[in-house]
């Protein structure tokens, strides 16, 4: 007892921990190649917080690893259910050797 209610697994929790499980660094290369520039990535996709740094330029980091995940299941992502944040595609991308950091203000992927 005492401990309190459990908490219930959301749907970002579920689609993240298959993520973790399944991505690889070449999926996240091959979705790189597909987009081919961050100025490609829709503006309803663009990153507001976090980039990933790659190729030498800011990328969205959660539509970077909603297309990867096409590569790894060749399933489309659930966009909606992934976050880009902290704990989301920003420790998947940490967790295979990328770099994300916080985007430059002037201009936001």
């Amino acid at each position: 007892m005492g401990k309190g209610p459990r908490r219930r697994a959301s749907a970002v929790d579920a689609w993240e921990d298959k993520v973790v499980a399944k991505l690889r660094r070449e999926e996240v290369e091959n979705a790189l190649e597909e987009i081919g520039s961050p100025d490609k990535v829709p503006r309803q996709h663009r990153a507001t917080k976090y980039c990933l740094v790659a190729r030498g330029r800011h990328w969205s980091a959660k539509y970077v690893v909603g297309r990867a995940w096409k590569y790894a299941t060749g399933e489309a992502s659930p966009h909606a259910q992934h976050s880009g944040g902290k704990s989301g595609a920003h420790l998947e991308l940490q967790r295979l050797g990328y770099t994300v950091e916080a985007c430059p203000a002037a201009r936001r992927h």
